[in-house]
Order: C-alpha cells, then structure tokens, then sequence
C-alpha cells in the first residue's frame, strides 16, 4: 500500500508540474529551491515559451550546460509580449549561444530583464537582429547582467528616439552591465545607435564594459558607446580592435576566475572560462 501511495505521489506530482510548467522538456533538478537546467534547444525554446506566457520565474537559477546554435532558427525572444519578462537567474556558465536571429518590433535574445532578473556568463556569437527596440542580448534592461559578450549584427529600423533605441549589447538599459563587451555593426538610417548601448537611463549603470570601434557609413547616426550622456559609467568606453584583444585594456577585470584571453580563441577577443 505504502509503494502504491509513494508511486501515486511521484505520478501525481509529474501532472502538477506538466500542468503549471506545461511542457516537459525542462530538467528539473530540485523543483523545491527552483533550479533548472537547458542543454539542448528543445529546452531552451521551452524555457522560452515558458516565460513567454506569463511565468516570470521569479526566485529560478538557471543554468545553460552546453553551447546551442540556434542559426536555423528564426528566434523569439524570451520575454516578449510580457509585462514582467525574466525575473530570475540565468547563468550561461560560459557557454556560447550562435546564430540568434530575428525581425520584429522588439527584439533580442531577451525582450525584457525584469529590475530582479540576472544574466551571467552567457555569449552570442553571429548575432543577426533588425526591429525598433533592440540589444543584441537584451532589448529592455531593468536588471543585472555581467560576464556577457555579444558579437555580430545589429540593424534599428526605427525613425524617431521616442519610439525606438539600437544598441550592440543592449537597446535600453535602466539596469546595470558590468564586465560585459560588445563587438557588433550597428546600422542605424533614421535614428541613433550605440555600439554598446543604444540609451542608457538615468538609473543606468555600466562598468568595466567595452565595445569595439567601428566605422559605418553613417556616421552621423552612429555613437560609439552610448546614445545619451545620461546614467553611471565606470570604466567602459570604446576601443580599436587591438587594443580589445589586449589585457592591459580590460582594467579590473577578473582574468583568473571569470575571464581568458588567448589569440586562438574567440578571435583573440576575451572570452568567459566555463564554470
């Protein structure tokens, strides 16, 4: 009786959480202090899903476990279309997403970063984004995010600076960034991009972040680290691409528990140690 009861515990359990996650792609490995794991795009686009139907999931740790391309996809960002977006932890642990690609009003890998939302240790390679609002890694930044990279493309669409914000790393942010870079084209035609940030707010801080200089056509509409004079900056700015792929450049920076720098990786660019 007690094998049946325990067996009728364990299957009733799995219907709970089908019902409340609803997909169950997910590994779940202590549902009690919230944590969960992705390691494949299955899992990933389910998190997605998840969150983009209204689930914030608030108190989660995340961990991405292994790289994932998602180059023959056409992405939807997680959080799109809600209020709250991600109010969790997600933790790249080093791992490197490719191929994020996307056309919309509002795009990125992430829409929006809830004010409790973290992104750590994450990196996009081949990012290839075009919309009103969009950041290579976040549209929308209320939260923290620290230890990212972004490297790629990244075309606004908009046509005045109230109703859009272009940004290599980031389209808006009213958060804080911190060791963080970005090597991404900004192509802009009626309005203004940053190469790292597109606006940074009033609330917004960046510290210890870069992105590479670049030379674009339009340069009139082209800033190389951030649209508006506005929020904290702390140590970040732009720099040549030599200068990107030297040490001595990333003052501050933790180059023995969190970052490497090796000219046959990453393009000789920083890149984040596992974990």
């Amino acid at each position: 009786m007690k094998i049946i009861k325990k067996i009728g515990f364990f299957i009733g359990a799995a219907v709970f959480l089908s019902v409340i996650f609803g997909c169950g792609d997910f590994i779940w490995r202590d549902v009690d202090v919230k944590n969960m794991t992705i390691s494949n795009l299955s899992e990933l686009k389910a998190f997605r899903d998840r969150v983009n139907s209204g689930y914030n999931f608030a108190g989660w740790y995340i961990e991405l476990l292994s790289d994932i391309d998602l180059s023959d996809e056409e992405w939807i960002p997680i959080g799109r279309g809600t209020l709250e977006g991600f109010r969790g932890t997600f933790n790249g642990r080093g791992n490197v997403i490719n191929g994020v690609n996307g056309d919309g009003s509002v795009m990125g890998f992430f829409d929006l970063l809830d004010e409790s939302g973290i992104i750590r240790n994450l990196g996009l390679t081949n990012v290839y984004l075009m919309g009103l609002f969009v950041g290579g890694l976040v549209s929308f930044n209320f939260g923290t995010i620290e230890n990212c990279y972004v490297i790629g493309t990244v075309i606004g669409t908009g046509t005045d600076h109230l109703s859009s914000s272009t940004g290599g790393f980031v389209g808006t942010n009213s958060g804080i960034i911190r060791n963080s870079y970005a090597d991404v084209d900004i192509f802009v035609f009626s309005i203004i991009g940053g190469g790292f940030v597109g606006v940074n707010a009033t609330t917004g801080e960046i510290e210890n972040s870069h992105s590479k200089e670049r030379t674009f056509l339009n340069v009139d509409r082209y800033v190389l680290f951030y649209r508006t004079n506005q929020g904290i900056l702390i140590n970040s700015d732009v720099r040549k691409e030599v200068e990107m792929k030297q040490q001595s450049t990333f003052a501050g920076w933790d180059f023995v528990n969190t970052w490497g720098i090796d000219p046959d990786i990453n393009n000789g660019f920083p890149h984040l140690l596992r974990k």
